[in-house]
């Protein structure tokens, strides 16, 4: 349930901030480990935001839609 929950997290961050191109989803193996890869062409983030967007309650300031609580990543970084 965890796992489904980050992955969507992840997936719909990905998907709300693409407007224009692609996002998908990978899983690979390789030494010894899976790893799941979540690639889009959204809007990226500035590099001032880089590191806060994994703190709880941080969004990054955008103009447009004031969506989520800013914990999903907090969580997904705690994830190991």
């Amino acid at each position: 349930m965890l796992l489904k929950r980050l992955v969507g997290n992840l997936l719909s961050n990905a998907l709300r901030n693409t407007h224009r191109g692609a996002a998908r989803m990978a899983l690979r193996h390789g030494r010894g480990a899976w790893r799941l890869e979540i690639l889009d062409t959204g809007v990226g983030i500035a590099k001032e935001h880089q590191q806060a967007i994994f703190q709880e309650f941080y969004r990054v300031p955008q103009r447009g839609t004031e969506e989520g609580f800013g914990l999903g990543l907090a969580i997904v970084s705690r994830f190991e």
